[in-house]
């Protein structure tokens, strides 16, 4: 096309008369139109005449005057419009002040709209009127605005979602004195809360946009220390997001945008003039163990992320957040393997004080994208799950006391979890770490601190996600005798308690393997796991029965003799009857009695919901066992507690009765 045709479709396109141009005929004919006028505007600049620059100017009120944004399809006009004045306000056109405040009408309508790309363009449009121009004055109205907007008790998920946007799509110089309101109000949304509007405008989405525009806002500025801190918080909090709906873990939206930013962050701190700068090493190091603990949690796109992010870090290379924008925003993907295959190391260049992390060389020793790493990652000649191999790249730096903490705490929710594929190969991964003494004393230490910061209460949610893969763990690393004895205690009380008053089927059925686990030392310890056993026995929930039947079948099958049960009964939080019988305590139970045992367990029908059946099996092991019979806790066999009548108030019935209506 030559200029002059162009000219001559600016023209045309811009004549905004009934019956012609974008403000007329079919929407497709109207979208095609305004679009391509965007476009031209783009690619001519100021070679557009004064004539065609001033219809061109009128276009999106035109449109808006005739309605053109109604009826089906009318979003994609919207959207066109959005764009088109993206385009205008990056001309060097003259531009009046009365105009840029008719656009951010336009603008602020369509950041509330309940179409996800009229928001990203209409958020995209500001960011280029902002810093072009508006006046000071209107900017700061559009903080105002938006700010509000998201104090809003009843504002909608859509319009929350915009403003969002809006805000990180602002100039950092445009904010002024409100730059520090602005950051926590993106601080509070990335946390979740407290919100204005309650639980009913918890969304991950919106989440997920205010990482992003905390990290647009926030990159290249020069922020204040107790700025950085609140920034850091809140990208730890973002880390740490791990909601759920019936869509799933849509916390992971929140991750992974984090990750983002937190690489960009990081980034700048391996230049010397960069923005922002970070405190001190600490930090770095803090935010390099959130992206490890990602790098190998259960999720294979979280992993690929968290691993290539890592690798391109430590390799020198420069992304900033333009990836990610373009991923958010547009829908448009990045793999890791691109990322990793892509870097060149740059050499040492002047950094800053916070760079580098703790144990550099050993991390971008493990970091090295071997071309085993790269291919799995990629998927090429396997299928897309089976990408594992960052476990064997990664878990040499749980010798790092700095990353130990976060590198256990993702260990723990792939090798406990239900995949089977990443359970597999995170586990022995894992194992291969553990042949070591020194190794087994760290990880164990660590396990203890994940039980204790995980809380024990079913409505704790951190408890909710973690103490079910964290005893299946716990018991695969027993039954490996990957646990030394120094701990068996400690794991026993922690194990325990997390059961104690449990009603999560789960960390129910996930305890049994550790108990069992914990019966292969004599003594104490064996008497109280084999007690809680079976207790689990006589549980009301029909699936832990039989989860308990079957381990502990196995565990009394590997019993080639007599089983030593002597010990003094401790409590461990399960109140046992004291029999008059002393002998009992020190009890070897022969071989043929743990036979008969083996035998009612094997052959009782546990899933039955017949309770004499079942009181009259268990009382029988108990007895072949020589165990006592439990006075407290949640089996059948503990006597039930009479209920007490409560007086009954007087109904209206019974004063028509005594009155003999």
């Amino acid at each position: 096309m030559t200029q002059a045709e162009a000219m001559s479709l600016v023209a045309m396109c811009a004549a905004a008369a009934p019956g012609a141009g974008p403000t007329a005929g079919t929407v497709q004919a109207r979208h095609g139109a305004v679009e391509a006028v965007a476009s031209l505007v783009e690619v001519l600049q100021d070679k557009v005449t004064s004539e065609n620059q001033t219809a061109i100017r009128n276009l999106v009120p035109a449109l808006e005057k005739a309605r053109a944004y109604r009826g089906r399809g009318g979003e994609v006009v919207r959207q066109a419009a959005c764009r088109l004045l993206q385009k205008i306000a990056a001309t060097p056109w003259p531009f009046k002040d009365a105009t840029a405040v008719r656009y951010l009408q336009t603008v602020d309508e369509c950041a509330r709209h309940t179409t996800e790309a009229i928001r990203v363009v209409a958020a995209e449009a500001l960011g280029v009127l902002a810093a072009t121009r508006f006046k000071p004055e209107l900017c700061t109205k559009c903080v105002e605005t938006y700010l509000g907007g998201l104090q809003k008790a009843d504002e909608t998920i859509a319009a929350r979602r915009g403003y969002t946007l809006c805000l990180g799509a602002m100039p950092l110089s445009a904010l002024a004195e409100r730059r520090a309101d602005v950051l926590a109000a993106l601080c509070k949304e990335v946390q979740g809360g407290p919100l204005p509007g309650g639980k009913d405008q918890e969304d991950p989405t919106t989440r997920q946009y205010a990482v992003l525009s905390l990290g647009c806002l926030c990159i290249g500025a020069a922020l204040s220390s107790e700025e950085i801190s609140l920034l850091l918080s809140a990208l730890e909090a973002a880390m740490g997001d791990y909601a759920t709906d019936r869509r799933g873990d849509v916390g992971s939206w929140v991750r992974e945008a984090a990750m983002e930013v937190i690489v960009a962050i990081l980034e700048a701190q391996r230049l010397q003039d960069a923005h922002p700068a970070l405190p001190d090493a600490a930090c770095t190091t803090k935010l390099v163990s959130l992206l490890l603990q990602q790098a190998v949690e259960k999720i294979d796109r979280l992993r690929d992320r968290a691993y290539g992010l890592l690798c391109s870090l430590l390799c020198g290379r420069q992304l900033g957040l333009a990836y990610a924008k373009r991923r958010v925003l547009h829908g448009e993907a990045y793999d890791a393997l691109g990322l990793v295959s892509a870097v060149e190391d740059k050499g040492a260049g002047p950094a800053r004080k916070a760079w580098p992390p703790a144990q550099v060389e050993l991390l971008s020793g493990c970091l090295q994208p071997s071309e085993t790493v790269k291919s799995e990652i990629a998927g090429a000649g396997k299928p897309e799950a089976d990408r594992t191999a960052v476990f064997d790249s990664l878990t040499p730096l749980l010798s790092a006391e700095e990353y130990r903490s976060s590198l256990l705490l993702g260990l723990v929710v792939s090798v406990g979890g239900i995949t089977e594929h990443t359970a597999k190969e995170a586990k022995r991964a894992l194992l291969r770490h553990l042949a070591s003494e020194t190794a087994q004393q760290q990880v164990c230490q660590e396990l203890l601190r994940i039980f204790d910061t995980a809380g024990f209460k079913d409505a704790a949610g951190e408890a909710k996600r973690l103490l079910a893969p964290l005893l299946n763990t716990t018991g695969i690393l027993l039954s490996q005798d990957c646990i030394p004895l120094d701990f068996a205690r400690d794991i026993f009380d922690r194990t325990a308690r997390a059961v104690r008053n449990s009603r999560d089927i789960g960390r129910l059925r996930a305890s049994v393997a550790v108990f069992i686990g914990l019966m292969k030392w004599p003594g104490s310890l064996r008497r109280e796991a084999l007690a809680l056993l079976l207790q689990f026995l006589g549980f009301s929930f029909p699936t832990v029965r039989q989860a308990t039947a079957q381990a502990l079948y196995i565990r009394l099958l590997e019993e080639e003799g007599d089983l030593d049960l002597s010990a003094d009964v401790s409590q461990a939080g399960y109140a046992l009857s004291q029999p008059d019988n002393k002998d009992v305590k020190s009890a070897i139970v022969k071989a043929e009695a743990v036979s008969e045992a083996q035998e009612l367990v094997s052959t009782t029908p546990w899933a039955t919901d017949d309770e004499a059946m079942l009181g009259a099996a268990l009382t029988e092991v108990y007895a072949k066992l020589q165990m006592e019979l439990p006075t407290s806790g949640r089996s059948i066999l503990v006597p039930k507690k009479p209920q007490e009548e409560r007086p009954r108030e007087a109904q209206y019935a019974d004063l028509v009765r005594e009155n003999h209506y």
